[in-house]
């Protein structure tokens, strides 16, 4: 065998080697590589509501188009009104602190004849908005049979509709501070319950948290670790019954507002 086959073949050999040494580095470094895991921790809790908005529509009108100020009369006309039920609910315990008013709105009265429009008076319109604790159960019904007994004393033709527009029960924010603490360590639980069970599944260690936050988090290589679905901080969800048409001493407001929240974490792993 020539000296020259010798030498190739000792150069083949060697090159083989250098590859195969090269895969062998290369493999340890994708193993070895140190991954991120991106985590979302959820968690929810049911919060009985304890403050109500019960509004109070009021519309007073007057038809009298022969009288000048016909406005100014529907307006007083109003006022009024809006004063004795004042009273009446102050008289129920609700301070004036949580009564508050929309905007007036005055509004012609319009007659049409034949394709032609004639003012007749003139419509005054204001709602009140009561926020109330359901800590007693009987204030809201109170509230309806003062709106009652209101119109129960008025004249026939008094020109004035009252009426108990609407009723939306509410968590208050001091309420859901109160949660904040449980939903948070809720949150984390869930996330390290979800993390372990991932790195499990990956064959790989969980290692340490390395970014904490209440919005998803970026990634610099979405392909590779896409980022968590971008689900607000908190949210919300209303869950109320039908106000009963039939009150008795206590009004039914529903189960209550479910809190949500999430927090998204990013593990490394081994």
């Amino acid at each position: 065998m020539s000296m020259k086959h010798i030498n190739s073949t000792g150069m083949a050999l060697l090159l083989g080697v250098t590859v195969i040494c090269a895969a062998a580095q290369l493999a340890r470094g994708v193993e070895g590589r140190e991954g991120k895991l991106f985590i979302t921790g959820e968690a929810n809790a049911m919060a009985e509501y304890d403050m109500a908005k019960v509004t109070v529509s009021i519309t007073a009108e007057e038809k009298n188009t022969s009288v000048v100020g016909t406005a100014a009369i529907a307006q007083s006309k109003h006022s009024e009104a809006v004063q004795s039920l004042l009273s009446s609910f102050q008289f129920e315990g609700i301070p004036m602190a949580n009564i508050s008013t929309r905007s007036l709105r005055i509004s012609p009265i319009q007659n049409w004849t034949d394709g032609q429009s004639t003012v007749i008076g003139y419509e005054v319109d204001q709602d009140l908005v009561l926020d109330v604790k359901t800590s007693d159960a009987t204030l809201i019904p109170r509230i309806y049979q003062q709106v009652s007994a209101f119109l129960n004393n008025l004249e026939s033709e008094a020109g004035l509709k009252v009426q108990v527009s609407n009723l939306s029960p509410y968590v208050s924010d001091e309420l859901k501070e109160t949660f904040e603490e449980e939903l948070f360590s809720s949150c984390f639980a869930n996330a390290q319950r979800k993390a372990k069970l991932m790195a499990k599944g990956a064959r790989r260690e969980l290692g340490l948290i390395q970014v904490v936050s209440d919005r998803p988090i970026d990634v610099e290589n979405a392909d590779e670790y896409p980022p968590p679905s971008p689900f607000p901080e908190t949210s919300l969800m209303y869950d109320a019954a039908p106000v009963s048409s039939r009150m008795g001493s206590s009004l039914p407001l529903g189960k209550g507002q479910k809190l949500s929240k999430q927090i998204f974490l990013e593990y490394s792993l081994k």
